[in-house]
């Protein structure tokens, strides 16, 4: 990473930093390597820089891929596990029917069961996704109009 450069300083009519009469400073040749140093800092700071966005864009890459398979994995294991309910319900409903005689008391009586379960879920209103966020949140400061509720007047 070292930019260091040898050669003759200072000794040449066009170099840079040459007075109004043509001679070098005694320092010119220390400012030449300083700025060679400087521009080789800059430079490698440049690639780094570089280097590090690449590797955040790969990071963010990898982070949406892996959310992608999850994401997919659980479409799948979702439809599997729905085929296996509807499955399950219809050898349900036909099994009461035999036992009851007509199929299709077994299909009413699971139809049923199924109407409560969903009126039931219904009634409790489960809340199925928290954020993170809104949940410490609240808990550090309520609301302003529940803490109005929530105050005693004397």
């Amino acid at each position: 990473m070292e930019h260091i450069e040898t050669g003759a300083t200072g000794s040449g009519s066009g170099d840079v930093g040459a007075g109004m009469d043509g001679q070098l400073p005694e320092n010119a040749g220390k400012i030449e390597r300083l700025a060679r140093e400087t521009r080789g800092l800059i430079d490698d700071m440049k690639d780094w820089v570089d280097l590090k966005m690449q590797l955040v864009q790969l990071e963010m890459e990898e982070r949406v891929e892996q959310k992608l398979n999850q994401a997919l994995l659980g479409v799948i294991l979702a439809v599997v596990a729905f085929l296996a309910l509807v499955f399950g319900l219809t050898a349900l409903a036909l099994g009461l029917g035999g036992w009851l005689g007509h199929d299709a008391w077994g299909f009413l009586i699971v139809t049923v069961l199924l109407v409560l379960v969903a009126l039931a879920l219904r009634m409790m209103n489960p809340r199925l996704v928290k954020m993170h966020e809104e949940d410490t949140a609240s808990k550090e400061a309520p609301h302003p109009a529940t803490q109005s509720l929530t105050q005693t007047h004397p």
